[in-house]
């Protein structure tokens, strides 16, 4: 049986590959192989294929890697905590609001806390946050993830959500990483939530 996750259109390019002509921009431009928002920046959204040609360029050379092209969601942006393997939790919902002036995407900046202001649990209709979940755990099922992950989940112009990232091995930093924070909105005190990940890990592996 075939599962599809929803994600915006996306492409994944080289010095070599051909930009698809079906984008709609704006587009995100960000290396593929990076974490923690390096290689995102004001630049990395685009609004023109002469724009988007250089920005390729700068990239390209600047992390010598490929490249992810994705069409920008202007909605709400969302960050889903999930713990488990046969059962799974799911923590309270983190959302990020941009700074109004700013480009509206998670840069290395914003991430570093001087331009977003983050909302643990988001303020969310009951449909919406079952409909966030939801998407969380199927994703986390269908890439078979084991223990805990992260699921970036964005709106697009219509309300919908969809993937925009998965992390596998969030960061568990105690002052600085999201995923201690989503646990603590759930109750866990930092020492609970890494007991409780190392009890995970040991648990026997299956995939049904």
């Amino acid at each position: 049986m075939h599962i599809a996750l929803i994600h915006s259109k996306y492409d994944n390019v080289d010095e070599t590959d051909e930009i698809r002509s079906d984008f709609t921009f704006p587009l995100i431009v960000k290396p593929e192989h990076e974490g923690s928002g390096i290689g995102v920046t004001e630049s990395s959204k685009v609004d023109s294929v002469a724009q988007l040609k250089k920005v390729i360029k700068e990239k390209l050379h600047l992390y010598k890697q490929v490249l992810l092209v994705e069409e920008f969601l202007p909605g709400r942006e969302f960050t889903v905590g999930v713990i488990g393997n046969e059962v799974l939790e799911i923590l309270p919902i983190k959302e990020t609001i941009f700074h109004k002036d700013g480009p509206q995407i998670l840069t290395n900046t914003e991430k570093a806390g001087s331009k977003s202001t983050e909302i643990i649990p988001a303020n969310l209709s009951p449909e919406l946050q079952a409909e966030i979940e939801e998407m969380a755990a199927k994703t986390y099922r269908i890439l078979r993830c084991q223990d805990f992950a992260r699921v970036d989940i964005r709106l697009d112009a219509e309300g919908h959500p969809h993937v925009i990232e998965l992390n596998t091995y969030p960061g568990l930093g105690k002052d600085f990483s999201y995923f201690p924070r989503l646990a603590q909105a759930a109750g866990y005190t930092y020492d609970a939530l890494i007991n409780r990940l190392v009890a995970i890990a040991k648990e026997p592996k299956g995939f049904n």
